[in-house]
């Protein structure tokens, strides 16, 4: 817990402890700095970059960097964040019908989904909900390139990088304190922490890699045309994480050993071909074919 409020009985609304006295439950502790989830300060983001002429009509690049994820996953976390116990901002009842018996019925309604009402449950080990680890740190990427670009034309240049990246911290989510081992009975006595149910947990150890080929020939505009073809040879490569933040698309078969899942990437591409151009229609004053009529001239022309 971050801070300690008042029992239920004194305050009358949560966020309050349940117990008679206000003493904490069995396992609950208070955090003594007064905060739950640390600093990241280690966001540093250096940038370097190398050009260097090896002809009179080529030269080499390379560079490197690394850039921090201090938006979409910061504020997607922001907005996941409610009052869990000893508040009652999120309440969740799963796994209903998964019971130890036949004469077990449910004890949910749909008239009545959250019998406990608005103070919190005696524990807070019962709930489900998605929580982070406390030490989690901001995601980031460090993107580096290798290449020679050579002036054929006076208009056209032939291009070709290698390029990659590797990401490190990335979200991953997972259904934890399961059963680890199969067996009879009640499932949380196999579980790590059999006093805790189930629940979603999101930790910042995941890690993925991208590298790739990259060939593009660029004409820029003359004599009434400009293109650029490009391909990318490429493999990107990660850990169950393809989807969109932690859980929401986190696909990994064993959250406790997520790194046999590390394969390739559900977003993966090994080849693009991009090819573009534009062309001036050689029609109109002062072109190859200049029509007789001025208005045919104007609409077609240029």
């Amino acid at each position: 817990m971050q801070n300690l409020p008042p029992s239920c009985n004194q305050r009358g609304r949560a966020p309050c402890i349940p117990t008679a006295d206000g003493s904490l439950p069995q396992f609950v502790e208070v955090e003594p700095r007064g905060k739950i989830y640390h600093d990241s300060t280690d966001n540093w983001q250096p940038r370097v970059g190398l050009a260097y002429r090896l002809g009179q009509n080529t030269a080499a690049r390379a560079s490197f960097g690394m850039f921090f994820d201090n938006w979409a996953g910061v504020t997607q976390t922001a907005q996941n964040y409610q009052g869990s116990w000893p508040d009652v901002a999120g309440q969740i009842a799963n796994n209903l019908n998964n019971q130890l018996s036949q004469s077990t019925l449910p004890n949910r309604t749909g008239t009545n989904p959250f019998p406990e009402g608005p103070f919190p449950a005696p524990t807070p080990f019962n709930q489900v909900t998605w929580f982070m680890d406390p030490n989690a740190r901001n995601p980031y990427s460090m993107q580096w390139n290798l290449g020679i670009q050579h002036q054929l034309t006076k208009s056209s240049t032939l291009s070709a990088n290698y390029v990659g990246s590797g990401s490190r911290r990335l979200f991953i989510g997972g259904y934890y304190n399961v059963a680890l081992t199969p067996g009879p009975g009640n499932p949380r006595a196999r579980a790590p922490f059999p006093h805790i149910a189930p629940t979603y947990y999101d930790r910042s150890w995941g890690r993925s890699n991208y590298h790739a080929l990259q060939l593009l020939v660029d004409k820029k505009f003359k004599a009434g045309l400009a293109y650029m073809v490009s391909c990318t040879w490429s493999k990107a490569i990660d850990i169950a994480t393809s989807g969109w933040y932690g859980v929401e698309g986190h696909s990994s078969q064993d959250p406790y050993n997520f790194n046999s899942d590390r394969s390739v990437a559900g977003f993966d591409l090994p080849h693009v071909l991009t090819i573009s151009w534009i062309y001036q229609l050689p029609i109109g004053p002062g072109k190859t074919f200049n029509p007789s009529n001025k208005l045919l001239g104007h609409l077609v022309g240029n």
